[in-house]
């Protein structure tokens, strides 16, 4: 038996992917409907990307997750509106249903 050796593994950074997809599409993925935080009624709601993810599953500072991009029952039609973003932009990175990333702050 061989002595284990460290492996190195391919990644993508949602950060940078998520940068890559708001200039491509001129869109704020953490303010998607562009609100204006004037707290009058006809504000658009607040529509950040970033909580849907964390909301979907377990997620933290320096760690690889997967965002399903069929998963979308329950999915606002924003929400499908950006997991088609990062499906038409990351195909190729499709695993199943999922691209994997990592992502620290």
């Amino acid at each position: 038996m061989n002595k284990p050796k460290k492996r190195t593994r391919e990644y993508l950074d949602y950060n940078e992917c998520a940068k890559w997809i708001e200039n491509k599409y001129k869109v704020d993925l953490r303010n998607y409907a562009g609100k204006k935080f004037t707290g009058k009624p006809d504000d658009p709601p607040y529509q950040d990307f970033w909580h849907y993810i964390v909301d979907s599953g377990d997620v933290s500072n320096g760690c690889f997750f997967y965002l399903d991009l069929y998963y979308i029952d329950g999915c606002t039609d924003w929400q499908k509106e950006i997991l088609k973003m990062f499906k038409d932009e990351f195909e190729e990175y499709i695993e199943g249903t999922c691209i994997e990333f990592w992502v620290d702050w």
